[in-house]
């Protein structure tokens, strides 16, 4: 089980905030919502989105440790790890082998390209976000996937949401708020903010019926650089094969910089195409 699923969570986080542009999504293309909506006025919504915007975490350097469970139907497992980010540098994922405690997986993002490094099969990826047909079509680079790991809200193709807060629509929605983006002309992206202004959710899903639906949640926050940070994170992605989740738990977050923000694959790994390891296991 472990050499089909810790490859798989690789996929799982590639696949983050939708397979394809290309794809049909759900159905249910909105956020779950509780007792009456009401669209707010321009400056009304304008002011919901910069209060999201003042909610995250401002710091360079952040780090902790993860407890990462990833589903594949029915088959589950949990192994520990490491998160580390250096703001608009890297976002650095690495997962350890249950008992061993050795270094399996390792997933780093950075503004250039993607690596993926399967310690335990000696093979890796590394592709730049035009190579990956469906990132490219959905136009997610970087600072979108950066985004997702930090709990903010994103536009695609876009460096940050500053400046561009027009291109929300928010509607009230019971105690909180449905943030959806205008003009986004194949997927529908939905951020459900709570009053506060924490980004509780993020759903993905094309325009057209029938095929993938993405939501990233998040819950438990808890204080970091005087603003609440979520510590558990649940990834769900259905329409595909077989439906998969990863959920990651966090614990000791801090800001460090004692650790490398590029890493070095040796001669003995083979090299993999991103869609090749993504048809392999069925996504």
């Amino acid at each position: 089980m472990r050499r089909l699923l810790i490859p798989l969570l690789a996929s799982t986080l590639l696949l983050a905030a939708c397979k394809s542009a290309s794809s049909a999504g759900k159905d249910s293309a909105s956020v779950p919502t509780t007792g009456t909506t009401r669209g707010l006025k321009a400056d009304e919504a304008e002011a919901v989105v910069k209060k999201s915007e003042g909610r995250q975490a401002t710091k360079e350097w952040l780090t902790a440790k993860v407890k990462a469970t990833v589903g594949a139907g029915e088959k589950s497992m949990t192994v520990n790890g490491t998160l580390r980010m250096r703001r608009d540098d890297v976002v650095q994922l690495s997962l350890f082998v249950p008992v061993l405690g050795m270094e399996a997986l390792r997933l780093e993002f950075t503004p250039q390209d993607v690596l993926v490094l399967d310690r335990l099969n000696k093979e890796y990826v590394r592709a730049t976000y035009d190579e990956v047909s469906f990132l490219r079509e959905a136009s997610l680079d970087f600072y979108a996937l950066q985004a997702l790991f930090r709990n903010e809200l994103f536009v695609p193709g876009k460096r940050s949401v500053a400046g561009s807060e027009k291109l929300f629509s928010v509607e009230q929605s019971g105690n909180g708020f449905s943030l959806t983006l205008k003009n986004s002309p194949r997927l529908r992206y939905a951020f459900r903010a709570s009053s506060k202004g924490n980004i509780e959710e993020l759903l993905v899903t094309p325009k057209q019926p029938n095929g993938t639906e993405f939501c990233w949640n998040y819950g438990n926050f808890q204080p970091f650089d005087g603003n609440p940070f979520p510590m558990d994170m649940l990834m769900t992605l259905k329409g595909v094969k077989r439906p998969v989740s990863l959920k990651l738990v966090f614990s000791s977050l801090k800001e460090a910089s004692d650790w490398q923000t590029r890493t070095t694959v040796g001669k003995k790994y083979e090299r993999r195409k991103a869609e090749e390891v993504l048809s392999k296991y069925g996504l």
